[in-house]
């Protein structure tokens, strides 16, 4: 992993585990600078909003 697409300012839009046919061809080691900070990046959007999950329901 990881298969990537991109936006059309050629930023990473998403990863994927296996090549997608016609939108995730494009294969990046796990390592690249590109790959680290969108991950960097996803993560923290989602541990934000697992926290505001938490605040809504409890």
């Amino acid at each position: 992993m990881p298969y990537v697409t991109r936006n059309d300012d050629g930023e990473i839009a998403g990863l994927f585990e296996q090549p997608q046919e016609g939108y995730g061809e494009e294969f990046l080691p796990d390592d690249a600078a590109e790959v680290v900070e969108f991950s960097a990046k996803a993560n923290a959007v989602l541990a934000d909003l697992r926290e505001k999950l938490k605040k809504d329901w409890l």
